[in-house]
């Protein structure tokens, strides 16, 4: 019953994605529902092979955990580094 509900979430998304093949929301809801139903390394090719028709949608780049991991890592040292830039000018 389970594989066959998420069998179907993937038909009903593949499905949408046909009739609307501009629409980012489609690409993102197939590649959800590949990942249960499929694995991860499923949902990945279906977002990177979608880079090019959407390469200004930042949900296809943060899908990806690893991307979404590095730019967080990356923001917090940015934040870090300022927080100290900060205090030890107002230490002067």
């Amino acid at each position: 019953m389970l594989v066959r509900h998420r069998a179907g979430g993937v038909s009903y998304s593949m499905r949408n994605l046909c009739i609307f093949p501009r629409d980012v929301q489609w690409i993102v809801s197939y590649a959800y529902a590949t990942r249960r139903a499929e694995g991860l390394n499923a949902a990945r090719n279906i977002l990177i092979n979608s880079l090019p028709k959407f390469p200004r949608e930042a949900i296809i780049y943060y899908s990806n955990l690893t991307e979404a991991q590095n730019f967080i890592k990356t923001i917090v040292v940015e934040t870090e580094s300022a927080q100290s830039y900060g205090s030890s000018k107002n230490r002067r």
